[in-house]
């Protein structure tokens, strides 16, 4: 079965605040330095790994921020497919792997989840996020909201005004398990394999030392003169 890379950004025009485009990425690694290009697509990641995510704005516009409303994962490119596991929502993280590296009005977010936690029965998924942008002034939008959301940010949920762009849904993928795992579990193997190797030399060599001891001392005893009985 082949599996595409799917990728959707958005590019877009607002009045008065000028033009401006939006990313979404998933990284190697936690330094976010080198995204994952389309020729690495699907992905490959263990349960166990992070997956690395920024999103972000790109504009000429300073008064411009953005905020992820709703994030999940889904079996298809379809972003709102079902069924579906939802990670970010209202704002909020619902996930308690996620861990944010940037905070409040920003123009770029990171954060990572565990890949365990999105990975489905199928083994692979693609992964969503609805962003709304921000005017970075406005006290009341959600891109003021605290991630880990107390029940009082809940409650205000409704009560937020109205932020300048409605919502856009961005879109990567696809991430699969399976080919990463038999990777560690080899590289897991091999270690442990050069760690019984080594233990062997280091036996092998402590026997030496005492065979070679021992053949020391009999050859020493043996050369000894013996003493004339009275």
């Amino acid at each position: 079965m082949m599996y595409l890379h799917f990728k959707l950004d958005h590019c877009c025009f607002l009045a008065g605040q000028g033009n401006f485009s939006l990313i979404m990425d998933v990284f190697k690694d936690i330094d976010y330095r080198q995204p994952y290009s389309p020729q690495d697509y699907p992905v490959f990641k263990s349960p166990s790994d992070n997956l690395y995510i920024q999103y972000s704005i790109n504009t000429s516009n300073p008064n411009l921020v953005v905020r992820a409303e709703t994030c999940r994962a889904t079996p298809t490119n379809r972003p709102y497919d079902t069924p579906q596991y939802v990670f970010i929502a209202d704002g909020c993280d619902k996930d308690e792997t996620i861990r944010h590296y940037s905070y409040g009005m920003s123009s770029v977010h990171r954060f990572s989840i565990q890949a365990l936690r999105v990975l489905s029965e199928r083994g692979f998924v693609y992964l969503h996020c609805d962003l709304v942008v921000c005017h970075r002034y406005d006290p009341n939008s959600i891109c003021t909201r605290n991630t880990s959301c107390s029940p009082r940010d809940r409650r205000d949920v409704d009560e937020r005004s109205q932020d300048v762009s409605g919502m856009y849904a961005l879109s990567f993928g696809p991430v699969m398990k399976g080919k990463e795992s038999a990777d560690k579990s080899a590289e897991a193997h091999s270690e442990a394999v050069n760690a019984r190797l080594v233990g062997s030399l280091i036996g092998f060599v402590c026997l030496s030392v005492v065979l070679i001891g021992a053949l020391v001392y009999m050859i020493h005893r043996a050369r000894r003169p013996r003493s004339d009985p009275a």
